[in-house]
């Protein structure tokens, strides 16, 4: 139970911390400070997702990708090392490309994409282990120190740029924290001698992770380069609540990947992790975001919000279908599969570009929230058809 327990905070705390600093900034500071941390966060997240190159997955399964009993940590260290600073430099090209204004201040998290990186790898490691009440501790700690450490600086800098900063500093402690405790996971004695064909097995669930990771954000970052900081501020919170529902299912999926879990589950007869679960699990909390989402937004940036309707709307129809998604990713990868998914999230990722790009130009939250229920409707199918045949 820890273990999925852990799989939850390491899920739910990371957009929990955003929130509260997206509402601390609002309250403080204008629509465009708010606009500006959510274009500046999803960037670095989606930045810091990419340079983890598939370890959060192969780390965690480590018997289907590596043929090692336990995470092959150090083998695979340089090439952990090397993604996540790729990743931070792409960053600061985004920045030069005119991400965001140009906003100074955006620079502050340069290292966050490499920060994060990092810590994904250690977690998946983690998970391999059973040994996600460690991360749940961590990412706990961690958000934290990020809402305490940005009220601090904002008594001697404004609200924005405090954000910032105490999402850098928190994140890179975190993933210190991280590092120490995989330092308890033994290397595996089998098969004995250097680990061999890495960067090989490890391209393969990379291409996975980067289709995955764009078709995930590609909406917020395309409002990054075409829209306006305003639209940010409306469509970011809205994206970040209706996936922050999501994250359950996407919890648990995650969680089930390795062995130790899977046992533990299915052993018991439990019926955690089929389909009807999951999709039972998205419809119910579908409807709770529909009813709840307008209110949220309103309290969040604290002024009424109007005009979402519609859009909420096809949020909360994305939700159960991403939550079926979710269940036919767990077939997909512990069968070793995971290179399937690529064509189909490809296809995706263009529906939502097509989608968000002119949405992003026309200002249309509505466009955009429609972008992205195709772009899940096609995964859905997509992964459907896959394990059908």
């Amino acid at each position: 139970m820890t273990h999925f327990l852990g799989a939850l905070v390491w899920k739910f705390a990371p957009p929990g911390a955003q929130l509260l600093l997206i509402l601390v900034v609002a309250r403080t500071g204008t629509l465009n400070d708010v606009g500006a941390l959510a274009i500046a966060s999803a960037v670095s997240f989606f930045l810091g997702a990419l340079g983890e190159f598939g370890f959060s997955t192969t780390l965690s399964v480590p018997r289907v990708a590596f043929g090692r009993h336990t995470p092959p940590l150090r083998p695979t260290r340089a090439i952990r090392i090397a993604a996540a600073a790729l990743a931070s430099l792409v960053y600061g090209g985004f920045w030069l490309a005119g991400i965001g204004d140009h906003a100074a201040s955006l620079l502050i998290l340069c290292p966050l994409p490499f920060f994060l990186a990092l810590s994904y790898g250690y977690t998946g490691a983690l998970n391999a282990c059973g040994m996600l009440g460690v991360e749940a501790v961590v990412s706990i700690t961690e958000s934290v120190a990020i809402v305490t450490l940005a009220l601090v600086f904002m008594r001697t800098l404004d609200a924005l740029a405090s954000a910032l900063i105490a999402l850098t500093v928190a994140r890179g402690l975190g993933a210190l924290a991280r590092m120490i405790a995989t330092r308890r996971i033994p290397e595996s004695p089998a098969p004995a001698g250097p680990l061999r064909g890495v960067l090989r097995t490890q391209f393969r669930f990379a291409a996975s992770t980067v289709v995955t990771v764009v078709q995930g954000q590609l909406d917020i970052v395309m409002i990054g380069f075409l829209g306006t900081l305003t639209l940010a501020a409306l469509y970011g919170p809205l994206l970040r609540a209706a996936y922050s529902v999501l994250l359950i299912p996407e919890a648990l999926s995650w969680a089930l990947y390795g062995d130790t879990a899977r046992s533990r589950i299915f052993g018991t007869g439990g019926r955690v992790g089929t389909r009807t679960f999951f999709v039972t699990l998205g419809l119910a909390t579908g409807i709770a975001f529909a009813a709840s989402a307008q209110p949220f937004m309103s309290l969040l940036l604290g002024r009424p919000i109007h005009g979402l309707l519609f859009a909420v709307f096809l949020f909360a129809l994305v939700i159960p279908i991403r939550s079926l998604s979710s269940a036919f990713g767990i077939e997909l990868v512990r069968s070793g599969r995971q290179a399937k998914r690529i064509p189909i999230v490809t296809g995706a990722g263009v529906v939502l570009l097509a989608g968000a790009a002119t949405s992003a130009v026309s200002g249309s939250i509505t466009g955009l929230a429609a972008a992205r229920l195709a772009s899940e409707i096609v995964i859905a199918l997509g992964y459907g058809a896959i394990l059908r045949k």
